[in-house]
């Protein structure tokens, strides 16, 4: 086996020996998906709407930022971190300015909507089948280019299936092997639990939203299978309860709102609006793209 190569057209030249291999060798068996799955349409394709220029849109953007009602008292509320004491300070009137701007500042910051964006499609690509080497092992061999200079999307990752089938990694492969090598802060290679049922249902019923889809920002990607099932998730929970303040001034607000529209499910929300006596977000809320 020693001293057998394979040269790929984006790759370098892959030494593939399992004894003497120049590049990261990892030994993987896929996880079946256990979060939810039930994606609306409009998410999958873009046949009837395109809701990512929609959602880019100048504005659907100042449309769902007027939704979200930016409460400072709201955004800067306590969170689940470490205790820090107060700090108190003696300011002149610029000076006083001058932070109330940084603390606005901040709020935009803090309320910065994550991105709505399609399902990705696969990305997995056969290179080439080398029949003679079938049979050697009976697990998935992933070589990973941890060379520096890369963006993560673009770093070569390629996988040996048992049958001599030489591909490029799936998405959830190279999730994991970025994971290991090129770890994102926060980020878990195992899947949490609180993303599977019923754990997912039981910390919604507790509501946790805003903590669930926090940490869905964090652990995967905008446009994954996952992301969308569990954001979609949380959003079909909250119709359920009709509890839509409990993202009023967060940064999942406005994709909520956006969701609704585009799925045809604002009457709820719509007179929750009109119970609240906001009337002006209530006729603000009228972003429902034909789908012609």
């Amino acid at each position: 086996m020693s001293g057998f190569f394979v040269r790929i057209c984006p790759l370098r030249p892959l030494l593939l020996s399992f004894q003497n291999s120049s590049r990261t060798l990892c030994s993987v068996q896929p996880a079946p998906p256990s979060t939810p799955t039930n994606i609306d349409e409009a998410y999958l394709s873009s046949s009837k709407i395109d809701i990512e220029n929609i959602f880019l849109s100048k504005r659907v953007q100042q449309l769902l930022c007027d939704l979200t009602c930016k409460d400072v008292n709201q955004v800067f509320a306590s969170r689940m971190k470490e205790y820090s004491p107060p700090q108190y300070k003696l300011l002149t009137d610029k000076q006083f300015e001058e932070e109330m701007e940084k603390a606005m500042r901040k709020v935009d910051e803090l309320t910065q909507m994550p991105p709505v964006l399609r399902k990705r499609k696969p990305c997995q690509r056969i290179l080439r089948r080398d029949p003679e080497l079938q049979g050697l092992h009976t697990t998935n061999f992933v070589f990973t280019d941890v060379s520096f200079g890369y963006h993560e999307h673009d770093r070569p990752i390629v996988v040996r299936e048992p049958d001599g089938t030489l591909r490029t990694a799936s998405w959830e492969e190279r999730e994991r092997m970025l994971q290991t090598y090129l770890a994102t802060p926060g980020r878990e290679i195992e899947l949490p639990k609180m993303f599977t049922e019923p754990h997912l249902t039981s910390v919604l019923d507790d509501g946790k939203y805003v903590f669930v889809l926090d940490r869905a920002c964090l652990q995967f990607e905008p446009n994954s299978e996952q992301y969308l099932g569990v954001t979609q998730r949380v959003y079909a929970h909250l119709m359920e309860t009709g509890k839509f303040d409990e993202l009023r001034s967060t940064r999942h607000f406005g994709p909520m709102c956006f969701y609704y529209a585009v799925t045809h499910q604002c009457d709820p929300l719509i007179l929750s609006l009109l119970k609240s006596g906001r009337l002006t977000s209530n006729g603000t809320l009228k972003i429902r793209p034909p789908l012609s």
